[in-house]
């Protein structure tokens, strides 16, 4: 019987290989899309480069977001151009974003702009 920590790393795994994947397929067709205008993401990233480790962050979309309890509303930056990099080392994948360039992103934007991919060029 799988204890609940052996199924907590399959599902790890599970999800490592579909992002991974997803890393592959934004590498192969991000040049492909037209218009990043639509794409509605938050990126982060922690930076330890030199000094402390400080967390910076954008939410990139079209128009004002509202979020929480009292609606607290933020510009957002509209996505004019994109450029990705995948690391085939150790399959670290980076953004440069209107010129600002994120490092180490997560699976959570990852899957965010591959799924616009997807929506963009109806694959």
């Amino acid at each position: 019987m799988k204890t609940t920590l052996i199924k907590y790393h399959d599902a790890v795994g599970e999800v490592i290989k579909i992002v991974d994947r997803a890393k592959v397929n934004i590498m192969k067709h991000y040049k492909d899309v037209d218009d990043w205008s639509g794409l509605d993401v938050l990126i982060h990233e922690r930076c330890s480069v030199s000094g402390p480790t400080e967390v910076k962050q954008v939410w990139y979309g079209p128009g004002p977001f509202k979020f929480g309890k009292d609606l607290y509303e933020t510009e957002r930056e509209k996505v004019e151009t994109m450029e990705c990099v995948l690391d085939d080392c150790d399959r670290d994948f980076s953004v440069t974003i209107n010129g600002t360039t994120w490092f180490w992103i997560s699976n959570a934007p990852t899957m965010m702009i591959w799924d616009y991919i997807e929506k963009e060029l109806k694959l």
